[in-house]
């Protein structure tokens, strides 16, 4: 009864006017009892700081509308600056067009030309604000199944902003490249994927990303896109990626690849994962009692680690073949641990 007044009071003050068009990053806030809907934020910069966030809205647990904003800022010596704020339906604050939030201490602007993000918590002595230069709408997956869906909204662009830390004089200015996503569905997160693989470039010129996507019973989707000057050079999701395994790497658990091997009919080139950079539980993000409840469905582990990549593309009667190789981020996400029989 509850949420039937809730959509029937929205679409009286006309808030519910049919979902945003794929590409656009407004909060899709959708009524689903399991809905999940995120934004990540990946980020290299010149300097050598490293930032991964991600801001994200459920209704699973109880209650509707949970809201949490987790993020990590690696600095050049290694030490990880993590920064998290977490708030029930009602306690944080989004814009009627779906494009801003506020939760607690962090914002999340998602209005091009500029995408921001910024946390303020001066009690902790962090204060960090960075800027990712938007060129408009994004880019849904291809191939993607119809209750998964990625929207790319930004790779490997121009990032700039500033961060201070406690016993820092001045603020820092820093600047780099990153790469923004949406992720949303209406079915819990763990039903629907076991392994889910990001690989961003974060050089200037070719911009590579790729989605590897593992289902609980095996099924896989994968989406692979070159962009040169900001336009698609190279999509298609009819790709194969073949995952070799670490020398001594289990067969259950939480495995980081060595090497993502790519193949397809006009294609071919691997990505290497080489150190990683940082290890999270995204369950620890969540407050009680949600994380007891979710523990129950899922045990997840993220893991993020510098990574390079080579690609060939063959000759086509629409351009020459070329090659491609750069460096960037690969981000590893398990909603649960991967056993032999998955594998």
């Amino acid at each position: 009864m509850r949420r039937a007044t809730l959509a029937l009071l929205a679409l009286a003050t006309g808030l519910v006017a049919g979902a945003p068009e794929r590409g656009d990053p407004a909060a899709r806030l959708s009524t689903s009892d399991n809905a999940l809907e995120y934004w990540d934020l990946l980020a290299r910069f010149d300097d050598g700081h490293w930032l991964f966030a991600r801001v994200l809205v459920t209704n699973e647990g109880p209650g509707d509308r949970t809201a949490v904003a987790v993020g990590h800022l690696i600095r050049p010596n290694g030490e990880t600056v993590e920064f998290r704020n977490g708030r029930l339906d009602g306690r944080w604050s989004i814009q009627p067009d779906g494009r801003e939030l506020r939760i607690g201490s962090s914002q999340l602007d998602l209005r091009p030309p500029a995408r921001t993000l910024a946390h303020d918590n001066h009690r902790r002595g962090i204060d960090i604000r960075v800027r990712f230069e938007s060129g408009g709408p994004g880019r849904p997956s291809a191939g993607e199944r119809p209750d998964y869906h990625v929207d790319l909204l930004d790779l490997a662009v121009p990032v700039e902003g500033t961060i201070q830390l406690a016993g820092m004089a001045a603020p820092l200015s820093i600047h780099g490249r990153g790469t923004l996503t949406h992720t949303w569905m209406d079915r819990s997160e763990p039903d629907l994927v076991l392994r889910r693989i990001d690989f961003t470039s974060v050089d200037s010129g070719n911009a590579v990303y790729l989605l590897d996507v593992r289902a609980p019973g095996g099924e896989k989707t994968h989406w692979l896109l070159v962009e040169r000057a900001g336009r698609v050079f190279y999509e298609a999701s009819d790709v194969g990626i073949d995952v070799d395994d670490r020398p001594g790497s289990p067969e259950r658990g939480y495995p980081i690849p060595a090497r993502l091997r790519v193949r397809g009919a006009a294609v071919s080139g691997s990505i290497a994962l080489g150190r990683s950079l940082l290890e999270h539980d995204p369950l620890g993000d969540l407050p009680q009692p949600f994380r007891f409840l979710l523990s129950f469905a899922m045990r997840p582990k993220r893991v993020w680690t510098e990574s390079s990549y080579t690609l060939q593309l063959d000759a086509t009667p629409d351009r020459p073949a070329l090659e491609l190789s750069g460096h960037g981020i690969a981000s590893l996400t398990y909603l649960n641990p991967l056993s032999s029989m998955t594998k």
